[in-house]
């Protein structure tokens, strides 16, 4: 069996209003070391393991650097990404790839933490380079959240509070 990089987030809080913006971070890179997150230049996230995401964090809107870097380290980041805008709202900072021989991506999504109809909702967020795009069925094989190709997430799908069994398919295109 395979082992992939996904990340099926559920969100139940409610945004803040406000002129800040909410962040955290998420390490979905496998064979990525525990690793460091630092916003312009200062370390914001520490000590993170991989299938780790953290809480929200609040930080003035604008513009950020973001760089990742293997924990203790600050030369050579794993990942950079410049001038992303964080703006009045919720976010989740994402080191996807596998790493470290092959690259490391950032993703950065925007989250919607409204519940649908006051009920929890998911999405899926693909994280795994090499397998192409996957869906988020039912394990009776109704898609749900089907064709998230790589670096992107799926909408939000509403589900209801109790204990539910998904499966994720790899190589789906539609």
């Amino acid at each position: 069996m395979k082992s992939a990089p996904i990340a099926v987030l559920i969100a139940v809080l409610t945004c803040q209003a406000g002129l800040a913006a909410n962040i955290r971070a998420s390490h979905l890179a496998p064979r990525a070391p525990t690793v460091d997150v630092y916003l312009n230049g200062a370390k914001t996230f520490a000590n993170l393991p991989f299938r780790t995401v953290t809480d929200y964090l609040s930080v003035p809107d604008g513009d950020y650097d973001i760089a990742v870097y293997a924990a203790g380290e600050t030369s050579n980041p794993i990942l950079e990404a410049k001038d992303v805008l964080l703006e009045n709202g919720n976010f989740t900072i994402t080191a996807a790839g596998f790493g470290p021989t092959k690259s490391v991506n950032p993703v950065v999504l925007r989250d919607d933490l409204e519940p649908i109809s006051d009920r929890p909702k998911l999405r899926l967020v693909n994280a795994a380079p090499d397998y192409g795009a996957l869906t988020l069925s039912t394990p009776a094989g109704t898609e749900l959240l089907p064709g998230v190709a790589f670096k992107n997430a799926s909408q939000y799908f509403g589900i209801l509070p109790l204990l539910q069994d998904f499966d994720v398919r790899f190589g789906k295109s539609s």
